[in-house]
């Protein structure tokens, strides 16, 4: 601050440029508050990185990067590595998580649950016509093709979000291949952060994958409907997202997981 020779006190403002990383899941919310921020202080940049939330631990852990942004919270021993001093964790947004696929002739809202969905992701459902996915969507024309499934191929809180309900909705996926930000995928094609399991999804017809809402524009591919823990088939609109979300409203960094509540959505 200055003061002026009449005596009336000015601001100097300096260019600052801001970086961070992390999140694909949380692009599309930043693209549009940064960009929103710059216009109210024009003298603040502020560059993201979208490489997955891994990346982004890393880099922030590095201090390579003023913030970084991850799907899931950093665990306290990453909080006590991570250089440049000590770091607070902000929750910033809440997405949906959303399973889309490409199915020529077919319907939105085609009929799942979370241990058809593991199975699909084993590798043990491979078609389309499979009597457990044609029994949940009688009269449905759905077109007797191959599955195939796609996952990300990077660290990311996306799959942490999914396998953590794939374990708690099935048994099996839970003692099996578990949760985290990377796993052993058993089949399917990886695709590098949400765009990329998108992308991938676009061009095979058949294909199944999982992706923050966001990234099926204008309903762009099928969304499946998922039995919820209440028994119901919810589909992934914003209302629906936000009830489920609202099902459990304390979250921190060590209790945040709200996947599988009885609202009316089911990934979140």
């Amino acid at each position: 601050m200055g003061a002026s020779a009449s005596g009336e006190v000015e601001t100097v403002s300096q260019p600052i440029t801001l970086a961070g990383a992390g999140s694909t899941f949380d692009a599309p919310f930043f693209k549009q508050a940064f960009r929103a921020y710059h216009r109210m202080n024009p003298a603040v940049s502020i560059k993201y990185s979208a490489v997955g939330s891994t990346a982004g631990i890393s880099t922030f852990s590095a201090n390579q990067v003023a913030f970084g942004a991850s799907d899931v919270p950093m665990t306290a021993a990453e909080q006590m590595s991570a250089q440049g001093g000590p770091s607070v964790q902000v929750p910033v947004d809440l997405g949906g998580e959303v399973l889309i696929y490409n199915l020529p002739g077919a319907p939105t809202g085609i009929h799942l649950t979370g241990s058809v969905i593991a199975d699909i992701f084993r590798g043990q459902i491979t078609g389309w016509d499979a009597p457990a996915i044609t029994a949940l969507n009688r009269g449905v024309p759905i077109p007797a093709l191959p599955i195939t499934v796609v996952h990300r191929s990077d660290g990311s809180g996306t799959t942490y979000i999914f396998t953590d309900y794939l374990s708690r909705d099935d048994k099996k996926w839970a003692s099996s291949l578990g949760v985290g930000r990377s796993i052993n995928w058993p089949v399917g094609y990886g695709g590098n952060g949400n765009a990329g399991v998108a992308a991938l999804v676009g061009r095979i017809p058949g294909s199944i994958g999982y992706v923050e809402r966001s990234y099926n524009p204008n309903q762009l591919f099928g969304s499946a409907a998922i039995r919820n823990s209440a028994g119901r088939f919810v589909t992934p609109t914003p209302s629906n997202i936000a009830a489920a979300a609202a099902q459990k409203a304390d979250v921190s960094a060590s209790n945040f997981s709200i996947v599988n509540e009885g609202g009316r959505c089911h990934i979140q």
